[in-house]
């Protein structure tokens, strides 16, 4: 199966797939139900990268990834989100510069609430300090690649995934 496109090891390439499909499903706090099934939990503010980095991880791994938003709601609230707190030990946190972060919104939605700069600010150190209160692992993404963050992770978390047929 597959041979003629370089697939040597049929049962590492489905589940990479598997994994990919899983990422998608629990992309942006969807699916929550499934979280238990992840092996990693992404979470961070809006357009930080959490996807590429759940989908560079599914690919290349074979990592069940969710990601989860954090919304100021959640931040304001000083508490993990409850949905992650039944998953404490699976979760990892990306942060941001928040003038980047400014530039990335900006470029999405002009002149909005969402991309004003000060939001930003704020919701950056409110993420960063949800991180240090709740001991959650996290990294600032600001010009790193997808590649740099995934194996900054997998060194700090040591999570590694077996592939199964």
């Amino acid at each position: 199966m597959g041979y003629g496109h370089g697939v040597v090891d049929a049962n590492r390439y489905t589940s990479r797939i598997r994994a990919v499909h899983y990422s998608m499903d629990c992309d942006d706090g969807l699916n929550t139900e499934d979280y238990n099934h992840a092996d990693l939990i992404v979470t961070g503010v809006s357009r930080i990268g959490k996807t590429p980095v759940c989908l560079y991880l599914a690919m290349h791994f074979g990592l069940f990834c969710a990601n989860y938003p954090l919304i100021l709601h959640d931040l304001s609230s000083e508490q993990l989100p409850h949905i992650l707190r039944q998953h404490r030990g699976r979760i990892f946190g990306l942060t941001i510069d928040y003038d980047r972060l400014h530039t990335i919104r900006h470029e999405r939605r002009p002149n909005s609430q969402y991309s004003n700069l000060q939001q930003c600010r704020e919701e950056v150190q409110l993420s960063e300090n949800l991180f240090r209160e709740h001991n959650v692992p996290f990294i600032n993404t600001t010009g790193v690649s997808i590649e740099e963050i995934a194996t900054s992770i997998l060194q700090r978390t040591g999570i590694r995934r077996q592939f199964l047929g």
